[in-house]
């Protein structure tokens, strides 16, 4: 059950949910280290809202995410982070880098993804050339009546719990969308390092002084699963994912355990990877196929007239390029977006 930190009246006059600053400090000031179990779900700010009422609040707030369902209005993010506002970023630029005639990036966006449930996207990718939804179809009707996007990109940090990110990506992936894959990352509190076996060192050989577990899982419509649930979930994280309560989480939902995978216990089966620092002439190792979220490439142009466009055509860097043919899928590197993480020391929410 959600938890309840306002209530009070406002009236037309002022500022809707003018107590949001006071609760948002009470929220941050309770919040206390969870052992990656799942903290409350969200926290309810008013009910019986109208839709009209909730819009002209959300343009203006950067303070908080937001998410209106049936009149309710909750906080699902205590937002924004240093962290928070790295990540989804990073993930979208690395999609899309090298097809930036093909793929699109769309920030905070706000979408209606079945009746009654409007939610704010960290970050979401569409390809260009995606039509619109048909008007008095089984989508639902977004703002302006534009398409959905095909990626979904969510990022929860210490105040956002793994059933929330659940629940999200359900809806967002339910009957009244067209979108094909949910991508969630969440971020777990910095622990002192205990120096696990294989985890990660500075140049001179010493561990950091801290470490955290970080989580991606993937979810993909074409998947076909029943009920909705991830296909795999990655940890990459510095440190390794220990804690039952995390796993028993996800196979609650049905995801199997050779499905979680990553960086866990027993360690010797699962070692932390760390590309090494690039040297001229000397081509990097493979990133293990673990570590690497994949996503085939003719679902990330679905509905795109034409089917997949070539990516790489001749000529594209110059008279003399041949071309390249599109990869299989379409891949985010978790070992890289674990560096990028690793160099913001500080993360809370």
């Amino acid at each position: 059950m959600a938890d309840v930190i306002g209530n009070e009246e406002s009236s037309s006059s002022q500022l809707l949910f003018p107590w949001i600053p006071t609760r948002v400090e009470q929220l941050q000031n309770n919040l206390e280290d969870d052992d990656l179990s799942a903290l409350p779900t969200r926290y309810v700010l008013e009910e019986n809202v109208s839709l009209e009422r909730f819009l002209s609040y959300e343009k203006g707030n950067p303070k908080v995410k937001l998410q209106y369902d049936n009149g309710t209005v909750y906080i699902t993010q205590l937002y924004p982070s240093v962290i928070h506002d790295r990540i989804a970023p990073w993930i979208m630029v690395y999609m899309i880098q090298n097809r930036m005639d093909h793929l699109m990036s769309e920030q905070g966006r706000m979408m209606d993804v079945a009746p009654g449930i409007r939610y704010m996207a960290d970050n979401c990718i569409i390809p260009t050339g995606r039509p619109d939804p048909v008007a008095g179809g089984l989508l639902a009707s977004n703002p302006g009546n534009h398409p959905f996007p095909i990626i979904i990109i969510e990022v929860g940090v210490h105040s956002s719990s793994l059933d929330l990110l659940h629940q999200r990506a359900v809806n967002y992936l339910g009957a009244t969308t067209d979108i094909q894959f949910v991508i969630c990352i969440k971020l777990f509190s910095r622990y002192p390092n205990q120096n696990h076996l294989g985890g990660p060192v500075n140049a001179l050989g010493v561990p950091p002084a801290t470490t955290f577990c970080a989580l991606a899982f993937l979810y993909r419509r074409a998947a076909g699963l029943a009920p909705i649930r991830p296909t795999h979930v990655v940890s990459f994280g510095a440190r390794p994912l220990v804690h039952g309560p995390t796993i028993t989480f996800f196979t609650g939902l049905g995801v199997p355990q050779a499905s979680i995978l990553g960086y866990k216990h027993p360690i010797a089966a699962n070692p932390y990877f760390a590309p090494p620092a690039p040297v001229l002439g000397v081509l990097p190792p493979a990133v293990p196929a673990q570590y690497l979220l994949q996503l085939p490439i003719a679902e990330v142009f679905n509905g795109v007239p034409g089917g997949v466009p070539v990516i790489h055509p001749p000529g594209l860097l110059g008279p003399d390029d041949p071309g390249l043919p599109n990869p299989a899928t379409i891949d985010v590197d978790l070992c890289t977006l674990r560096k990028m993480i690793e160099a913001t020391p500080n993360f809370h929410y």
